[in-house]
């Protein structure tokens, strides 16, 4: 019922937005057109409408550096990263609509400890809010909503584990995350570009490791 919930909140913010837009009748017309044509495409093993999500979005460029406590790249360093799509949606939320594995991956940094992806801005999600825990935020008066973020767990060998996140300071629940995870330190801002492709997104943001105390000194 929460997907579904949401799914009927963002079909409203459409309506919204086609009345904010005001598009001709031609122009209603060739978007009905079009998504009627996208649905006469998908079959058994072509689905027009995966295709679709994935071309959607503001494309992004995120690049940094993996480096260690005196600011040396560590290079071979393994980089997880995953996140939600711009609708906020994981992909596991979304089967038959996102492809698996959708915007996520697995990298290694290079000698010079740099590392850089491509994928498209995320949006910020509520968390489940349909049981105990989401009676408890609506008792204390607190909203569901995570502010848009990147997931990341970086590995090197001598150094240790880390698990975190990146946001985007200026989402509209950056100062009231209901999962509280959201530090100054966290914080990269998605910064307008352009390149011979067109417009784009642009986050850096680098990655301090410390030495593993188990293994350090030898």
């Amino acid at each position: 019922m929460t997907v579904i919930t949401r799914k009927l909140h963002e079909a409203v913010k459409l309506h919204e937005a086609a009345k904010e837009v005001e598009p001709t009748q031609d122009e209603w017309f060739t978007a009905i057109q079009f998504l009627t044509a996208t649905g006469h495409t998908c079959t058994d093993w072509r689905q027009e409408f995966i295709l679709l999500s994935d071309v959607l979005g503001e494309p992004m460029l995120v690049q940094g550096r993996i480096l260690d406590n005196e600011g040396r790249p560590i290079a071979g360093a393994r980089i997880d990263v995953w996140q939600a799509n711009d609708e906020g949606f994981y992909d596991v939320q979304q089967k038959g609509i996102q492809p698996d594995f959708n915007l996520r991956d697995v990298f290694r940094t290079g000698a010079d400890g740099r590392y850089w992806f491509g994928g498209v801005k995320p949006k910020f999600y509520p968390i489940p809010d349909d049981r105990p825990v989401g009676k408890l935020l609506a008792a204390l008066g607190r909203h569901p909503y995570r502010p848009a973020h990147l997931h990341y767990i970086v590995d090197a060998s001598g150094f240790d584990h880390l698990v975190t996140h990146i946001f985007d300071p200026d989402d509209a629940y950056i100062a009231s995350d209901a999962a509280f995870s959201v530090k100054e330190s966290l914080m990269a801002r998605f910064v307008p570009n352009t390149g011979p492709k067109g417009a784009f997104l642009r986050l850096d943001f680098d990655f301090v490791l410390s030495r593993d105390s188990t293994t350090a000194g030898g």
